[in-house]
């Protein structure tokens, strides 16, 4: 399992395909950033860093019986939580409460704040630096990383929706009308494992 900044490289592909490029993306230059921002990411968790127990899959046809009892993440080493990227990324999750997407949920100053300390953690990564070099060198994004990052801000924290955000759907996770409708994060699960947090769908 990868550190955060591969969740940062999957993000990207998200921006890769909503940021107002000059001309459009191809599947295959997607391909060509991802793994090369793959390659590039040396802030990965290392072998045995994440223990999981899969135990088993979840019943479709009776929800009320629990196939996997125990919790998904067995340990963490604290030693990759504690890497200034994810200690960043963890304080901006804490920032998102209200997981309904149905109830409003504006961008406060002190999550605007998180985000940018967030993305300050990133920038000089390998994944993140090999991304905007990519996207610059081919033409595909004009401009500076400020540009680039104010692209990011927008695309990751303005509301689309009543209570939803692109973060917010990706990462932090969102539920409408009572079913998770967008959560993308071990991060966040782990997070809310340790919280007690409890799941039967």
């Amino acid at each position: 399992m990868k550190g955060i900044t591969l969740l940062t490289i999957f993000s990207i592909f998200e921006v890769l395909l909503g940021l107002p490029f000059v001309h459009d993306l191809s599947s295959a230059d997607v391909s060509t950033i991802l793994n090369a921002m793959i390659a590039s990411d040396s802030n990965k968790a290392a072998s045995g860093d994440i223990k999981l127990n899969y135990q088993n899959m979840a019943s479709h046809k009776d929800t009320n019986h629990d196939n996997a009892p125990k919790p998904l993440f067995e340990s963490v080493n604290s030693n990759l939580l504690s890497k200034p990227t994810y200690v960043s990324f963890i304080n901006l999750l804490s920032t998102y409460t209200t997981p309904n997407i149905d109830q409003p949920d504006p961008t406060t100053t002190t999550r605007s704040s998180a985000f940018e300390n967030f993305l300050n953690s990133i920038k000089s990564t390998l994944p993140v630096q090999t991304a905007f070099h990519y996207l610059t060198s081919n033409k595909y994004f004009v401009g500076e990383w400020a540009d680039f990052e104010k692209n990011l801000t927008s695309l990751w924290l303005t509301p689309y929706e009543n209570g939803n955000s692109g973060f917010k759907e990706v990462f932090s996770g969102a539920i409408s009308n009572g079913e998770v409708v967008g959560f993308s994060n071990w991060v966040q699960f782990y997070e809310l494992e340790k919280s007690k947090f409890y799941y039967k769908k």
